[in-house]
């Protein structure tokens, strides 16, 4: 079997897209579109030409190709920007970049007719991650001057909007019905797929297993309603998600320790997360999390980090002494300095 039929294709048969050199972050709009339809041709061209590539890998790299050309397309502010961060050392994002001409509709026009950009066998390659965000994620009128109207990325664009839905059992017959209006099959025996699988995780969660509903007070009471049942007790609170790697780490180190140097009916244990956590995998995960469940929504969660404390990320905690004072202690970070903090305050 001919192995270069499964390597990566030499980047000088590539846009290189995310190196930061791609487009010259001057490059207004028409410009850049120009640039893109050049580039892809002229790759294209390399790749028709190469008599030593054999004609299965010539196919699978002009896929690839494809992908990076609706990529560059549909994100051509992003590509400029990248340009400008590397050419001027900026790396701080949250430093916005200015001067760079909003990309058009109507220069990316200039996309159309070089390839199908509904082809199916754009899911495919090694670019398919990108294509599909840059599909996703394109505006109504990007499609709209490009005449896709129906097809691959339209029934793309209705999955990836129903799959939140689906992971949580929550699907409705109006969603299956969007879905199936696309055409594709595939996608909504996927979104099926999901939702069955949800909804068997569910059935087999731990009967014990509580979300507690957030006290129903205005949103500058709330953090005080939550601990009030518990003064004169220390409590730990950790403001944390589902997605959350080093939440999950520190809630894992944790665990063990409420049966051992913890333990102690003095500490409560208070978690609070958003519905960015898929309904199934919270319940799921908090099976095995001891203590109390909030999962808030997203103005209660938006007040308390962004308000209250102005937490600068997760995992947070917030310390409750025995008098009901409290402080966020995102020193706390340092799982050794929680517990014997933890510890000293029950003694």
């Amino acid at each position: 079997m001919n192995q270069k039929l499964f390597s990566t294709p030499d980047s000088h048969y590539s846009m290189n897209l995310f190196n930061g050199s791609f487009a010259d972050y001057k490059l207004g709009s028409k410009a850049y579109a120009e640039h893109v339809v050049n580039t892809y041709k002229t790759l294209a061209d390399s790749i028709d030409n190469e008599p030593a590539l054999p004609p299965l890998l010539k196919s699978f790299m002009k896929v690839s190709l494809q992908q990076e050309a609706v990529t560059a397309m549909f994100c051509a502010d992003e590509m400029r920007e990248r340009n400008y961060r590397y050419v001027n050392n900026m790396y701080d994002f949250s430093v916005p970049v200015e001067g760079i001409e909003p990309a058009k509709p109507e220069d990316q026009k200039m996309l159309a007719g070089l390839f199908d950009m509904n082809n199916p066998m754009l899911l495919m390659g090694e670019n398919a991650p990108d294509y599909i965000r840059s599909v996703v994620y394109a505006s109504p009128e990007s499609l709209e001057a490009l005449g896709i109207k129906d097809g691959l990325i339209p029934a793309l664009r209705t999955f990836v909007s129903l799959v939140g839905k689906a992971k949580d059992a929550a699907l409705t017959e109006d969603d299956r019905k969007a879905m199936s209006a696309t055409g594709n099959a595939f996608c909504l025996a996927a979104l099926d797929s999901l939702q069955a699988d949800a909804k068997a995780k569910l059935s087999a969660i731990k009967e014990n297993v509580a979300i507690t509903p957030a006290p129903d007070v205005p949103l500058e009471k709330l953090f005080g309603a939550i601990i009030a049942p518990y003064k004169g007790k220390v409590i730990l609170v950790d403001f944390w998600n589902t997605w959350c790697g080093p939440c999950r780490r520190a809630i894992s180190a944790n665990e063990p320790l409420k049966s051992t140097e913890l333990k102690s009916d003095d500490i409560v244990w208070i978690y609070l997360a958003n519905e960015t956590s898929p309904i199934v995998k919270y319940k799921t995960m908090i099976a095995d999390i001891k203590g109390i469940h909030y999962r808030l929504n997203e103005s209660q969660w938006r007040y308390l980090t962004s308000g209250l404390f102005k937490i600068d990320g997760i995992p947070s905690y917030v310390l409750v002494d025995k008098d009901g004072n409290y402080a966020l202690r995102n020193d706390f970070r340092d799982h050794g300095l929680m517990v014997n903090t933890l510890k000293d305050m029950v003694k």
